[in-house]
């Protein structure tokens, strides 16, 4: 299992944060909500994604892609797996909506710069399926990657498409993973 969370940065960390109470619920912190009535939120901490990624990765994906890597990662040591040459790995991820700080940095530049300074990389770091595509690219799978993206039933419908690739391609493990991170 691998989990980036408010209440901690791994697995152990957030199960033992939650069998001890704390909430990851906090005042929000790097977005202004000036003139918003709720002014909390349940954020996953600054992390050195850079350390974890590598510079060339962290610049190139959007902060769910990042998350979503760095918890695969974790997934793939505790599941004691080894990804080289081994089989056909199948990838799916659920998300609610994609790159949200991509998409809002480009909106910034685009009406403060005009559209010439948008950067070509836009795209491909804010649309929805960028997390599953680079949790396969950094794992090597080959096998099929889906990205269900319903809202706050992105997770369960990635689960349930997880399952049902058994009878499509047969590949011998599965990633299954639901950010729903702004």
């Amino acid at each position: 299992m691998g989990i980036v969370s408010p209440v901690g940065p791994d697995a152990e960390s957030s199960w033992q944060a939650l069998l001890a109470g704390r909430s990851g619920v906090a005042a929000t912190a790097g977005i202004d909500v000036t003139d918003l009535p709720v002014r909390i939120a349940a954020q996953v901490p600054d992390l050195d994604v850079a350390a974890m990624l590598g510079v060339r990765q962290t610049r190139a994906l959007d902060r769910f892609a990042q998350l979503a890597v760095i918890a695969a990662r974790e997934a793939v040591i505790s599941a004691g797996w080894e990804l080289t040459g081994g089989p056909r790995w199948s990838t799916v991820i659920g998300t609610g909506f994609g790159g949200v700080e991509t998409f809002e940095q480009a909106m910034i530049t685009l009406s403060q710069r005009g559209p010439r300074r948008i950067s070509p990389y836009t795209a491909p770091a804010m649309i929805p399926n960028a997390a599953v595509a680079a949790v396969a690219l950094d794992a090597g799978a080959r096998g099929q990657s889906l990205c269900p993206t319903t809202a706050c039933a992105a997770g369960t419908d990635a689960v349930g498409l997880g399952a049902d690739l058994s009878g499509w391609v047969e590949p011998t493990s599965y990633w299954l993973v639901a950010p729903w991170l702004p």
